[in-house]
């Protein structure tokens, strides 16, 4: 079992969790590149901003929060119901009633929480929710323990009803500093190289991608704003057309567990056109498994999750 950390001092505190959260940052830039999203805002203006530190835009145009936060609050070794609801004296909100705002108006958009300390029973109210038809079915779902911690949430909704479809667009990331960073740098060869060609060093990539970020916020930014800044540091985009590339690039020991590792993908050049197609959307649709590219191999690799591979058809 996992011991959490003790909590450190105030200024230390505060810079480590700084880098926990510059190092999710860093996942969300390598998104872009891997076209799991479209844009990245960071620290937005006015309810957008509402308890998150970012807003990621899927490419079917749903937006998906993200508060991150490195660790329960101190004395606790995981994050409570309790602490998740509880409003603060200043300025009067809680970490999920900020959260469930972002539903407010739409029913698309999703929130994620990420800390290295579990938060168990809403981890698990969450994906009971998704398993769920329905509010009754949700109900006989719950252990008691999880009935009662369903009960905490409720009045931070309009009802149980609104709690529950709330949960089902709710998710619970747990990921440890350490493990968050070699999961990122095991990323990078698969989707940067040197502008020579020779593989870039991932930390290189990770800390120039950290630094980047921090001189975004209030921008949005698209894959297009990372390569670039790639570039003016002399590294480009890996242009990996097949598995066997994706396999030595990412190196076989680590496909198996694929610890950490969030997309190892065919990846063509960004803008290289495939035959009957025009700019980047057309690569995109290329890469995405069109019939062009059928009978190639395509690789996903998910972090804290085995590789799956399938054919294309």
């Amino acid at each position: 079992m996992t011991m959490a950390l003790p909590s450190l001092p105030g200024g230390t505190a505060s810079k480590v969790a700084d880098l926990y959260e510059a190092a999710w940052t860093v996942d969300r830039l390598l998104d872009l590149l891997a076209d799991e999203i479209t844009e990245l805002h960071l620290e937005p203006a006015g309810e957008d901003g509402l308890g998150v530190e970012f807003y990621t835009v899927l490419p079917s145009g749903a937006r998906a929060y993200h508060s991150v936060k490195r660790q329960a609050p101190a004395s606790s070794s995981a994050w409570t119901p309790y602490q998740l609801i509880r409003a603060t004296p200043t300025p009067g909100r809680s970490v999920l009633g900020d959260l469930f705002r972002h539903f407010d108006g739409n029913d698309r958009d999703r929130v994620v929480f990420v800390s290295q300390d579990s938060a168990r029973d809403m981890r698990e109210l969450t994906e009971r929710s998704r398993t769920a038809a329905s509010l009754e079915d949700f109900r006989r779902l719950l252990s008691v323990e999880l009935q009662a911690a369903f009960d905490k949430v409720t009045p931070i909704a309009q009802d149980a009803a609104d709690a529950y479809l709330k949960l089902r667009r709710t998710e619970f990331e747990t990921v440890g500093h350490g493990q968050l960073v070699r999961s990122l740098e095991q990323r990078i060869p698969a989707l940067v190289q040197r502008a020579d060609g020779k593989p870039a060093e991932p930390a290189a990539v990770r800390l120039l991608l950290s630094d980047f970020a921090w001189n975004r916020l209030g921008q949005t930014t698209t894959a297009d704003d990372v390569l670039s800044r790639l570039q003016e540091r002399g590294f480009a985009e890996q242009p990996l057309t097949s598995s066997a590339q994706v396999c030595a690039v990412v190196g076989q020991a680590t496909l198996p567990r694929a610890s950490g590792v969030r997309a190892a993908q065919r990846h063509l050049p960004r803008r290289a056109a495939p035959p009957g197609g025009r700019g980047r959307h057309a690569a995109w649709r290329f890469r995405r498994g069109s019939r062009t590219g059928a009978g190639m191999r395509r690789l996903r690799v998910h972090p804290h999750r085995s590789v799956v591979g399938r054919r294309d058809v």
